[in-house]
């Protein structure tokens, strides 16, 4: 056999069909529908979360500006963003980034630049969405399911 990526022969390549996709053998995020097409898996992050996701944490800045009280906010970043983690476990970093800079956005647009701690809300988002990542996990195992 040649090196290099004109060397491979045809042998070491693996069809979808002796795969057994499409037969209902898959899990997770290669499972299929039983019209053979695959789909992405249900816990992964769809357009739809990520929209979910930016109303939450724009509604929990709009919270701390109207209330002028940040501790409020960062209980509903933590628990917003351990909601998230568990419909969008894979890559919970996102959902902390995405809950943890939008208070300080909110800091910035309200004028309260002054105040840092809108930086303390990186802490709640990523503490929340790793949680909400271990406990889809965790009832994923107890329900026995891949």
């Amino acid at each position: 056999m040649r090196a290099g990526w004109g060397g491979r022969q045809e042998e070491d390549f693996i069809s979808t069909r002796e795969q057994g996709v499409g037969s209902g053998k898959e899990t997770g995020a290669t499972a299929s529908r039983p019209d053979g097409r695959g789909r992405p898996s249900p816990r992964g992050s769809s357009g739809a979360l990520w929209i979910v996701a930016i109303a939450l944490a724009g509604a929990t800045a709009a919270l701390d500006v109207v209330l002028g009280d940040t501790s409020t906010s960062l209980i509903a970043i933590l628990f917003f963003a351990t909601v998230i983690g568990y419909f969008g476990p894979r890559r919970a970093w996102r959902w902390g980034l995405l809950f943890g800079v939008f208070l300080p956005l909110g800091h910035l647009v309200a004028r309260r630049s002054g105040e840092l701690s809108g930086v303390l809300a990186f802490l709640p988002s990523f503490i929340g969405a790793y949680l909400g990542a271990f406990l889809e996990k965790m009832v994923r195992e107890l329900r026995g399911s891949p």
